[in-house]
């Protein structure tokens, strides 16, 4: 970064003040540099900092970016801060929010250069029937549900850069094609001429307990970022197989999801990834196999996984009042949203990351009535 200042000073007590000033804000500048790439979990060359200081200062412009030691401001409030955002879309947010939260838990994270207090925390909002919570239940064999794929979108009008509707249309024209049966239940119809899906045993709840396959694709394409946002567990909870084109992948393998998915970015053409579709509708013993693969995965492993990174963060970062916490019990509060109690996945999330900190364990427990130890705000979807 430079500063070009053009300025007519006739007074020589004014140009030596200008001369200082000049000075200070040079060494200013450096000082923020060098600290932005402390803060980040990689060194940024000046082209990438230009950027993304750009990016912010474009999107926000009353964000405060902080001077000093980020390892000391991480710490500088009594009340721990932490940002969930339980939206795709969010890597430029938690880029801002990394400067103000102390932790920032995301749907989607930078792929490279992210800031060391970002961590992916793909929240499940499907409660009803959530097999992230280890509970087994019984469901329809795959070869014996009668639709093949499954289209569950409400957001039609995507960006150019991920056209959804167009990508979804191309599957449903190969699929049916085939003589196989395509449903949509969202508002989205990629081009179908059906009328909108509803399974009147279920009211129109709960097309996906019959379905084969569902369309698993976030919002989220961007090729610079990682996103585990809901798109792949949801199909996972009704027993049916995901159909997935999204970024997420390396994430889910390494929070403990199955192999159990047909991913886009394992084949080289649209057609070939169609015909993968296709494939595997017709073939009752692989897919009913994949089926019990994944409804027998140890899902219960899963949350620990999300918060495992977090935590060896806390163990190296742990705020600096955590010492002087003798009664073991921290205290846990949410500005915004719906409230929390202890079966959240929120609260749940804060357990582990502080569980046990340095050899020293923690119990966690909710009050709002005054100033905690720990706050949690939050973004868009997440409940």
């Amino acid at each position: 970064m430079s500063l070009d200042i053009c300025v007519s000073v006739k007074n020589k007590a004014s140009r030596t003040a200008l001369s200082i000033l000049l000075i200070i804000l040079s060494i200013s500048t450096c000082v923020f540099i060098a600290n932005i790439n402390e803060h980040i979990a990689g060194t940024l060359d000046q082209n990438e900092f230009t950027n993304i200081a750009t990016k912010i200062s474009h999107s926000e412009k009353n964000v405060i970016l902080p001077r000093g030691n980020f390892a000391a401001l991480l710490q500088r409030h009594k009340t721990y801060r932490i940002y969930v955002d339980g939206e795709p879309g969010g890597a430029l947010r938690s880029w801002k929010r990394s400067l103000q939260y102390d932790l920032v838990l995301s749907m989607e994270i930078p792929r490279i250069k992210r800031p060391m207090n970002v961590f992916c925390f793909p929240l499940e909002r499907h409660k009803k029937y959530n097999i992230f919570s280890g509970t087994k239940r019984n469901m329809t064999r795959s070869s014996k549900r009668s639709i093949d794929v499954l289209y569950t979108s409400s957001h039609c009008n995507t960006p150019t850069s991920n056209p959804r509707e167009e990508f979804v249309g191309m599957l449903r024209a190969a699929v049916e094609k085939e003589g196989l049966r395509f449903e949509y239940n969202g508002r989205c119809r990629a081009g179908s001429m059906k009328k909108r899906y509803k399974d009147l045993k279920t009211g129109g709840n709960e097309p996906a307990l019959d379905s084969k396959m569902i369309i698993a694709m976030p919002r989220s394409q961007d090729p610079d970022t990682e996103a585990l946002d809901e798109k792949l567990g949801h199909p996972m909870n009704y027993g049916a197989i995901p159909i997935y084109k999204g970024n997420g992948a390396r994430l889910a393998k390494e929070h403990g999801y199955p192999a159990t998915f047909l991913d886009r970015a394992n084949y080289s053409y649209d057609k070939d990834f169609a015909r993968a579709i296709i494939d595997l509708a017709r073939d009752p013993i692989r897919i009913d196999a994949m089926q019990t693969k994944m409804l027998d995965h140890n899902w219960g492993e899963i949350t620990g996984n999300y918060c495992r990174k977090a935590h060896e963060y806390i163990e190296l970062h742990p705020p600096i009042w955590l010492k002087n916490i003798h009664s073991g019990i921290l205290t846990l509060s949410k500005k915004n949203g719906v409230a929390l109690d202890q079966n959240h996945e929120m609260f749940q999330m804060v357990q582990c990351i502080f569980g046990t900190v340095q050899g020293v364990n923690y119990s966690v427990i909710l009050d709002n009535t005054g100033q905690a130890d720990i706050e949690i705000e939050q973004c868009c979807w997440a409940r």
